[in-house]
């Protein structure tokens, strides 16, 4: 067989080494053999990522937003305008948050649950992301342990003075704080709104004076008369004896069992003739459940038997005179 010149046979890499003893052809094929492991090292991925590749990147732990409402977190949930309830989540499932709340059951040992949007439901316990300022509208915990929306009337010294739904300003700890969405700001605004209207309109009434008595009328045992109570508010009752000025009235309402000694000049009769009012006067008119307060409206327009009034929503109706009794001082 004829020989296959040099020039081409296959070459190793120790065939092309020349001049070279055994000794230092083993040195050498060792020496491959550590860049052959190295290279596969390499191929493997076994080598450390280098700094801010997208290995490094995919590694760095998500980012948590502490406000964000998950199971086991303290929430505040708004159920109604201006009406927050405090509660331990218990599950999502999609939007829908449930939460316990209350004290547990004595036979169950299980707390009441109710659910709510995600959008309504707030963790308690975070900073706002802002600094309330004055004129803002917040969800802040009172003294008593209830939450409720207030309007921020000053932010000094980092202490908060938040005005209620009874139109009292209250410190508060900004640690006791919650910043609703919009939505929900906007509904205490009107909330408060209205409570601050009703106020008026009450204080207003207040201020008219009281139910009329008749020229020289004296209450006899029998009579149907309203009754002074707390204030400004007046309730039915009967009069049951009488010991000079002071009358002793069993009253309409369930609520209060025992009889309650008043004196004369805290008494109306019930109506049995017409009420002669004028514009603009406040009127006390039958509630709409036996046992309530009669409730107070002010005359838009009046005629003979007949008036326009209003309330403290300014809803308007139209009154039977002979079923009122004007207020005066």
């Amino acid at each position: 067989m004829a020989a296959i010149p040099p020039s081409k046979r296959g070459r190793s890499p120790v065939s092309c080494v020349p001049n070279m003893d055994g000794k230092s052809l083993i040195k050498v094929g060792l020496g491959f053999g550590s860049l052959a492991l190295l290279c596969v090292a390499c191929n493997k991925g076994d080598a450390p990522a280098a700094a801010g590749s997208a290995t490094a990147s995919a590694a760095a732990a998500p980012v948590v937003d502490p406000s964000e409402v998950s199971v086991g977190k303290q929430i505040i949930a708004s159920t109604a305008a201006n009406s927050f309830t405090e509660g331990k989540v218990v599950s999502l499932e999609g939007t829908k948050v449930t939460y316990e709340y209350g004290e547990p059951d004595k036979t169950t040992n299980k707390r009441p649950s109710y659910s709510v949007d995600k959008a309504k439901a707030f963790v308690v316990g975070i900073a706002p992301k802002t600094a309330p300022k004055a004129g803002d509208f917040i969800v802040a915990k009172s003294a008593s342990g209830t939450w409720g929306g207030c309007e921020v009337k000053s932010a000094d010294g980092g202490v908060l003075g938040c005005e209620d739904w009874y139109g009292k300003v209250n410190n508060v700890d900004p640690k006791t704080i919650v910043a609703p969405d919009a939505a929900t700001a906007a509904d205490i605004k009107d909330s408060l709104a209205k409570a601050t209207k009703h106020r008026k309109f009450d204080e207003a009434a207040k201020a008219a004076g009281k139910p009329v008595q008749p020229a020289g009328w004296k209450p006899k045992a029998k009579d149907a008369v309203v009754v002074a109570f707390a204030g400004s508010s007046w309730y039915g009752g009967t009069v049951e004896k009488i010991d000079g000025e002071k009358v002793t009235i069993k009253w309409d309402s369930t609520v209060w069992k025992d009889p309650a000694d008043k004196m004369v000049n805290e008494l109306a009769p019930l109506p049995k003739a017409a009420a002669t009012v004028k514009d603009g006067q406040f009127i006390i008119v039958q509630p709409k459940f036996a046992g309530s307060a009669w409730e107070y409206r002010k005359v838009v327009t009046a005629t003979k038997d007949t008036a326009e009034v209003v309330d403290k929503d300014d809803t308007k109706s139209t009154v039977n005179l002979k079923e009122v009794i004007a207020v005066a001082p």
